[in-house]
């Protein structure tokens, strides 16, 4: 069974965490920030190569957790909580939950 979260929310962080994406080419996504148990969808289009959104100049998304859902994941850079992990290395659409499952 897969748990989603509405019947299994995750643990509330003391602070919450934060999201940016910055794109290397011209990309779709979509987030997803889950609080207090609830899906509230942030964001989906495309963005330009380059881009970061929000823009630094902007706060960062914030939420107890957030599902990034890719069209090419490698045109994609993650930044959560401050932290840049690089564009993902498998080609074509990915999601991600972040923080990650334990």
């Amino acid at each position: 069974m897969v748990q989603t979260s509405e019947n299994n929310p995750p643990p509330k962080p003391a602070t919450p965490h934060q999201l940016r994406i910055k794109a290397k080419n011209d990309t779709w996504v979509r987030i997803v920030a889950i609080q207090d148990g609830k899906e509230v969808q942030l964001f989906e289009d495309t963005i330009d190569e380059d881009d970061v959104v929000p823009a630094t100049d902007d706060p960062a998304w914030s939420g107890d957790a957030f599902i990034v859902t890719t069209r090419e994941a490698a045109d994609a850079e993650i930044i959560f909580n401050n932290s840049n992990f690089g564009p993902y290395e498998k080609p074509g659409p990915q999601t991600f939950r972040l923080p990650a499952s334990r």
